[in-house]
């Protein structure tokens, strides 16, 4: 069963604001109830992948490199969609793979992190200015840090774009991407690089995303593929509508984790251990329940396989 945001907040109140009964709470109150239980969400899904937050997704192939989406922290399993070549699903590698890695054939190639901090789906060509398209009602400036100008020297200062109810161009120009601080809007905001008079779409930024981080990968080029299926877990990204759904969405072990954190809050650590322990029992327990048998890997081998003829002697 999934819950929602407000579904939480009203069943855990008790452990989440002991404060006023939730008939009375203010909206203070409730923001901070959603704080804690938003704390709840970011501990556990760094502490595993739970019932729920595996996501399998198509998303485009730029130059040999995919970026994944804001919503899913980790790349678990990729295949790439390339027109017929009869290679297998690509070995995910390390980050340390990308130096003692060869490409000796189509099939030869893994895949492997090359940035987290990717601010884009796709990397603009040198010689850009950028361009945002929005909707707000009410101006908000992003800010853009430093990056590198069109003789490769670095900037050391910051310019603004000012997001409108229409379109804002920057006058700088740059060869590499600078660093984006952007302000909470009411809408998404659509980020364009613009060289020679023409526009490309590099990203779309989500209301309430402030610096964007993305993980991106390279992935092996099959006949010019242009893009690749692939199974992500999901990442924290707070919840902040009452109509949000909650990942993992194990009632007890919210509960649990809750009462962790007001024994944290009160130094009391070995309470707070105690409840952390037991909210990952009830999330381990929901995945047994959820894959049955199937989780526990069973080894069968024949009798006489490899040493099994080889007595024992003691």
């Amino acid at each position: 069963m999934l819950f929602n945001l407000l579904t939480v907040r009203r069943t855990l109140w008790t452990y989440a604001d002991f404060s006023t009964p939730y008939s009375v709470a203010t909206q203070a109150q409730k923001d901070e109830a959603d704080n804690r239980i938003n704390q709840v969400i970011e501990r556990f899904l760094l502490s595993g992948s739970w019932k729920n937050v595996t996501r399998r997704v198509r998303v485009p192939i730029y130059n040999g490199m995919i970026t994944l989406p804001r919503e899913l922290n980790s790349l678990r399993g990729i295949k790439i969609e390339n027109n017929g070549c009869s290679c297998c699903p690509s070995t995910i590698y390390s980050r340390f793979h990308e130096f003692a890695h060869c490409g000796t054939g189509c099939c030869s190639s893994g895949t492997y992190p090359v940035s987290e901090l990717a601010q884009t789906f796709l990397t603009p060509e040198a010689g850009f200015t950028l361009r945002v398209k929005a909707t707000e009602s009410a101006p908000v400036d992003m800010t853009l840090l430093r990056g590198y100008d069109t003789d490769w020297d670095e900037y050391f200062d910051s310019v603004t774009l000012s997001i409108t109810n229409g379109t804002t161009d920057t006058t700088r120009e740059w060869n590499s991407m600078p660093q984006i601080q952007k302000p909470v809007t009411t809408n998404q905001v659509e980020l364009y690089s613009v060289a020679d008079g023409v526009e490309t779409l590099i990203a779309v930024y989500a209301p309430g995303e402030t610096i964007p981080s993305y993980k991106r990968y390279k992935v092996p080029e099959f006949n010019n593929a242009l893009s690749a299926i692939i199974m992500g877990k999901l990442a924290y990204v707070p919840a902040t509508q009452d109509t949000d759904i909650i990942y993992p969405g194990v009632i007890g072990a919210l509960k649990l984790g809750l009462m962790a954190l007001q024994g944290e809050d009160t130094s009391e650590d070995d309470r707070a251990d105690k409840d952390w322990a037991a909210a990952i029992r009830l999330l381990e327990q929901d995945i047994q329940e959820d894959e049955g048998d199937s989780s526990v890997p069973v080894f069968k081998t024949y009798g006489d396989f490899g040493a099994g003829r080889v007595f024992n002697v003691t």
